[in-house]
């Protein structure tokens, strides 16, 4: 349900809508669980067009696509399919005015930094962050199965990917505020095109951050990436403490 906050940092003034050619909204955009969670998403996959007005989002999975017009109230938006990705594309300049207000900017790739977010909603802006430009890894490790072939070990990694790392410094102080974890930033030198940054939480830092992203069944998420933290929580591994073979 919509929560209308008070206070200068959780209740985002929208200036009235400019006159141009855009669906009028049925009601002022408040902060919700959906609105936070499209804003993550926007901020990954999406962007705002210098029209002033469009939106875009693009992604591989329809699933996200569908979930992220919902969450926006657009659900009769028309979705594209080009070469091997979905996008939608509409006029609101409401919502535009909204995402300007939280931080986003047209070619916010490499100038995004820190999102103006109420404190309520912050896991719900990680959690589309994770969908739209993070990963989830976990599966099990044998470090040497010829001589120790009972010894095995679970991991479970998760990464956020970002071409600013201005944004990923300011993620990692949120989540270290919020949740008390510490995760590392990693530059990914590329050839010909702009270093990529990787904020990654190794074992216990995921297991952390997943359980309350996910700790609550009715918010939105990716299934295809949810569907990993509870493989991961539904499937214990039973492991013998490593031991030195005695010569």
């Amino acid at each position: 349900m919509p929560k209308n906050l008070g206070g200068d940092l959780r209740q985002i003034a929208v200036a009235p809508p400019r006159i141009r050619r855009s669906r009028v909204r049925k009601a002022r955009l408040v902060w919700s669980d959906d609105l936070a969670y499209a804003i993550g998403l926007v901020a990954t996959d999406g962007c705002l067009l210098r029209s002033g007005r469009h939106v875009a989002f693009v992604s591989k999975d329809l699933e996200l696509i569908h979930t992220f017009l919902r969450c926006v109230d657009r659900v009769g938006a028309r979705v594209r399919k080009a070469r091997r990705a979905y996008r939608v594309y509409f006029g609101d300049v409401e919502l535009y005015d909204w995402l300007t207000a939280v931080g986003l900017t047209p070619k916010k790739s490499f100038t995004m930094r820190g999102l103006r977010v109420a404190p309520e909603f912050f896991l719900d802006v990680v959690r589309g962050l994770l969908d739209g430009d993070g990963s989830i890894a976990h599966y099990v490790h044998k470090p040497n199965s010829a001589d120790y072939p009972n010894y095995q070990y679970r991991r479970l990694c998760v990464r956020f990917y970002s071409a600013s790392e201005a944004h990923l410094r300011w993620l990692r102080t949120q989540l270290g505020a919020t949740l008390g974890i510490r995760g590392a930033l990693i530059r990914q030198p590329r050839e010909l095109k702009h270093d990529l940054f990787v904020l990654q939480y190794a074992k216990y830092a995921s297991i952390a951050l997943l359980t309350r992203l996910y700790e609550d069944p009715k918010t939105p998420r990716l299934r295809r990436k949810w569907l990993i933290w509870e493989d991961y929580r539904s499937r214990p591994v039973k492991t013998r403490p490593y031991r030195r073979r005695q010569p």
